[in-house]
């Protein structure tokens, strides 16, 4: 593993372990709401000043807001894309965005999975 993809994993999962609790309360509000578990997706942004905003949408929309997303190149928004859309339905995707400089890191964390960095 190369120094950028272990940085880039280092700072996915920093900003995963700061926005747990958050990402917490937004799904089980979703699921209270009504919501199923297997149509939920939770996007996490963290700006390059630090700032973070979080979300939790359809699968099915953010597989498509990524998909054609300019900031990601065709394979990360292809595996993004696919890991919303192939999440099994007792799982939660969790699609984290780190803005650094000069490019964007991406990764993405299904359920109790490891953050997978496509950086």
């Amino acid at each position: 593993m190369n120094a950028g993809t272990t940085h880039d994993e280092a700072l996915i999962d920093a900003t995963l372990n700061a926005t747990a609790e958050t990402i917490s309360d937004m799904v089980t509000s979703a699921l209270h709401n009504g919501h199923a578990l297997g149509d939920l997706a939770v996007v996490v942004q963290r700006a390059f000043d630090g700032r973070v905003r979080m979300g939790c949408a359809r699968r099915i929309d953010v597989a498509r807001q990524f998909g054609g997303d300019p900031r990601l190149a065709a394979d990360k928004r292809k595996a993004v894309s696919e890991a919303c859309q192939t999440t099994p339905p007792d799982q939660l995707p969790i699609v984290l965005l780190v803005e650094t400089e000069g490019y964007v890191a991406v990764g993405v964390r299904q359920g109790r999975g490891e953050v997978g960095a496509l950086s």
